[in-house]
C-alpha cells in the first residue's frame, strides 16, 4: 500500500501489508496481520488496535506518535512503560486493559532508542 505526498489516512486491513505512507502528516492504521510500515517525512500517527498483529515501523521519528487509545491504558506513561529496548529496536507490547483475555498488538520501532520514546510520542 502506498500513500502520496500529502496528509494521508491509510488503513491496512486484516492482511500482512507493506505500507509506505510518503511525505506528509499521515495517519496509518495497519489493522490486523503483521505489517511493515514506512511513515516517511512528516509527523505521522500510527494507530494500533487490539488483535492487531506484530507490526514494524522502519522510520519512527521523535515527531511521530503511537495512538494506543484503543487499549484503554490509564495514561500515556503506562504505554511508555510497556516499551522495552530489544537490541537496536524498541518493542512495545500493547495489551487491552479491558479484555480479560488480554487482546494485544506488538509494535517494533526499528533502530530507535528507548530513552527517546516518551509520553510525547503517545496518544492515549
Amino acid at each position: 500500500m502506498k500513500g502520496g505526498d500529502g496528509d494521508d489516512l491509510i488503513d491496512g486491513g486484516e492482511d500482512d501489508d507493506v505500507i509506505v505512507a510518503g511525505a506528509g502528516a499521515d495517519q496509518i492504521a495497519p489493522g490486523g496481520g503483521n505489517d511493515t510500515i514506512t511513515g516517511g517525512p512528516g509527523a505521522d500517527v500510527f494507530i494500533f488496535a487490539p488483535k492487531g498483529g506484530k507490526d514494524t515501523i522502519l522510520d519512527f521519528q521523535s515527531i511521530d506518535r503511537v495512538d494506543a487509545s484503543a487499549f484503554h491504558y490509564n495514561g500515556r506513561e503506562d504505554v511508555v512503560a510497556a516499551a522495552k529496548q530489544v537490541g537496536k529496536d524498541v518493542v512495545i507490547t500493547l495489551v487491552d486493559q479491558t479484555d480479560p483475555k488480554g487482546a494485544s498488538a506488538t509494535v517494533r520501532l526499528k533502530k530507535y532508542k528507548l530513552e527517546n520514546f516518551t509520553s510525547a510520542n503517545v496518544i492515549q
